[in-house]
């Protein structure tokens, strides 16, 4: 349903950065909160509205489906009762749906986002959302699999959250189960930093029903470091 985009600023404390990220002190350094990380506001979208979601920030994919399987077409992509819907349909024995790519490119960011993806008896689809390299190398310059349920199970439980190595191969990546249903809304966040990938996933229901995953980066190098955008 809704989504937000944030990029991280500087924190200084005692003319000293202890944060490396968009160090940009021209302005004047911005305040502390607490050593933790402070982040602008950049872009956010309630898909309000009916129609297409195509303008000036979303462009809607129109190519043949991941590795080449099935169709993205963008008559699969709408808006509708302020939600933005992709759907999947077999026509002529292809699978057809859709995906959208947002405009703005950033290295490190918070990202939040509300979703669900249909169960799917066929099991033949999975629903994603994740930050893309600007520049279209990869696996060499990393993928951020946020939400993703790939097509294991008819009723979306478990989903997961994958994070693909830079530099590595498309079998290069670390998976974290997350023990929820995806048929139901998931709110989701990442805060990718230099640091590290930190996953919180809220579900709907009772105020328990919260779950955090960290990522740090490591010698391996498992954290991307270059400009990504955000893909549905």
């Amino acid at each position: 349903t809704g989504s937000r985009w944030f990029q991280r600023r500087v924190c200084v404390s005692n003319g000293q950065s202890n944060d490396r990220v968009n160090a940009n002190l021209n302005g004047g350094a911005p305040p502390c909160n607490g050593g933790q990380p402070i982040w602008n506001l950049e872009f956010e979208d309630h898909f309000s509205g009916n129609g297409s979601p195509v303008n000036s920030q979303w462009s809607v994919y129109n190519s043949s489906g991941n590795r080449g399987y099935g169709h993205r077409r963008p008559s699969a992509v709408s808006l509708w009762g302020g939600s933005l819907n992709i759907k999947a349909s077999m026509e002529n024995g292809t699978i057809v749906s859709g995906g959208m790519e947002h405009s703005l490119n950033q290295t490190y960011g918070r990202y939040e986002f509300r979703v669900r993806t249909d169960q799917d008896y066929s099991e033949g689809t999975s629903g994603v959302v994740l930050t893309w390299p600007q520049s279209e190398q990869h696996p060499r310059d990393g993928e951020n699999n946020i939400y993703e349920t790939l097509n294991y199970t008819v009723d979306r439980d478990p989903f997961y959250t994958v994070i693909h190595k830079p530099f590595g191969t498309y079998t290069d990546h670390i998976v974290h189960n997350h023990n929820a249903d995806a048929s139901q809304f998931q709110t989701m966040t990442m805060e990718w930093t230099p640091d590290g990938i930190n996953i919180v996933r809220e579900g709907p229901g009772f105020a328990g029903n919260v779950e955090q995953w960290f990522q740090p980066e490591t010698d391996e190098d498992w954290i991307p470091d270059v400009a990504h955008h955000i893909t549905i």
